[in-house]
Order: structure tokens, then sequence, then C-alpha cells
């Protein structure tokens, strides 16, 4: 993942509207998912999303 992405999956994690926990949270973001911890801003990739 490159520096940009983890900048703006970040800004969505921290965005006030949203409800994410702070603390670590799952967010997809353009079809993929990602755990991302606000506090330590750390993104970890965890998979696709799959249409069912």
């Amino acid at each position: 993942m490159n520096n940009s992405t983890k900048i703006m999956i970040l800004a969505l994690a921290s965005d006030p509207d949203k409800d994410y926990n702070y603390d670590g949270d799952e967010i997809i973001y353009r079809g993929k998912r990602y755990w991302v911890c606000l506090r330590d801003e750390t993104v970890r990739f965890l998979g696709i999303v799959r249409k069912d």
C-alpha cells in the first residue's frame, strides 16, 4: 500500500460523522477491507470485499 492510500484511509476513519472505534476498527475503502487504528496510525490490509 502506498503512503497516499494510507493517508486517505486514515482521513476516512477520522471523519467526525463516522462512528469508528479509535483503538481499531474495520473500514471498507474502494472495495477492500482494512483494519485501522487511529491511536497508532496503523493500517493493515485484510482482504477484498466479495459481492454475494
